[in-house]
C-alpha cells in the first residue's frame, strides 16, 4: 500500500504542485476534481463487474483511492495543460490514454493489477480513452462559460 501511495499519490502531486500550479491554480482545482470523481465512477464500475482488482488487498476499494485521488487526476490536469499548449485534442487525448494504458501494462506485469472476466489491455485502452475524452467535453463547457480559457 506504500507503493501504492507514494508512486500513485504523492510522486504526481509533488511534479503537478511544481510544475502546473505554480503556472495555473485554476486549471489543476477545477480538472484534477473532476478528474477524480470520472476516475471513481470508471473504477467502481469495473470492481463492481470484476474486471480488476488492485492489490495489496483484493475486493477492497482501499488500493485504488491513491490512483483515483493522485494519477488519475494529475493525468487529466496534463491532458487539459498540454491540450492547451499544442491545440491538438486528438492527438492529446490519443498520447494520454497509452502513456495510461501502458503505465496500467506495468502494474500488471509487476502483479499489482489482476484482471477478471475477460478483461484485457486492450479494454483497458478503451476504458481510459472514455474518460479522456469525457474530461475533454467538459473542459469545451468551462472554456465555453469562461471558466477556463
Amino acid at each position: 500500500m506504500i507503493l501504492n501511495i507514494t508512486l500513485a499519490f504523492v510522486i504526481p502531486w509533488i511534479v503537478c504542485m511544481l510544475h502546473i500550479f505554480k503556472k495555473d491554480k485554476r486549471l489543476v482545482l477545477t480538472i484534477s476534481s473532476f478528474s477524480s470523481v470520472v476516475g471513481f465512477t470508471v473504477n467502481e464500475i469495473g470492481e463492481y463487474f470484476g474486471f480488476w482488482s488492485v492489490s495489496p488487498f483484493d475486493k477492497s476499494h482501499l488500493p485504488t483511492i491513491p490512483f483515483i485521488l493522485g494519477i488519475f487526476s494529475v493525468l487529466g490536469v496534463y491532458s487539459i495543460y498540454f491540450l492547451r499548449k499544442y491545440k491538438r485534442p486528438y492527438f492529446v487525448i490519443f498520447l494520454f490514454t497509452l502513456i495510461t494504458t501502458i503505465s496500467e501494462g506495468i502494474w500488471l506485469l509487476m502483479g499489482l493489477v489482476k484482471y477478471g472476466n475477460g478483461w484485457n489491455i486492450g479494454w483497458t485502452f478503451v476504458s481510459y480513452l472514455f474518460p479522456f475524452t469525457f474530461l475533454y467535453i467538459y473542459y469545451l463547457g468551462l472554456k465555453r462559460i469562461k471558466i477556463l480559457d
